[in-house]
């Protein structure tokens, strides 16, 4: 699993400084969650896309009393590069 601390100290093999590589990687973070907060997308070529849909509201199908209100959820949909890679990776496995 790779965590922030682990992307910092990756970013310090281009010859930032940790402070200065974990200061880049919250950066990009706090960029990527304001933009899909705002029903915005964030596409990264070579990468994927991240975007937001919004959800109606509807009854559960379990019980009819209950109901979910209307809401955004986050995807991501990646490149077709990507995609390559992590299929071959599950073939392999």
């Amino acid at each position: 699993m790779i965590t922030r601390a682990v992307l910092a100290k990756r970013l310090k093999s281009v010859g930032l400084p940790y402070n200065e590589a974990i200061k880049c990687v919250d950066a990009l973070l706090e960029i990527i969650y304001e933009e899909l907060a705002q029903g915005g997308q964030i596409q990264l070529r070579g990468f994927g896309t991240f975007y937001t849909k919004k959800i109606a509201a509807r009854k559960t199908a379990i019980n009819n009393n209950m109901s979910v209100s209307a809401h955004s959820k986050v995807y991501f949909r990646p490149c077709e590069e990507l995609r390559k890679a992590v299929w071959n990776i599950r073939k392999k496995a």
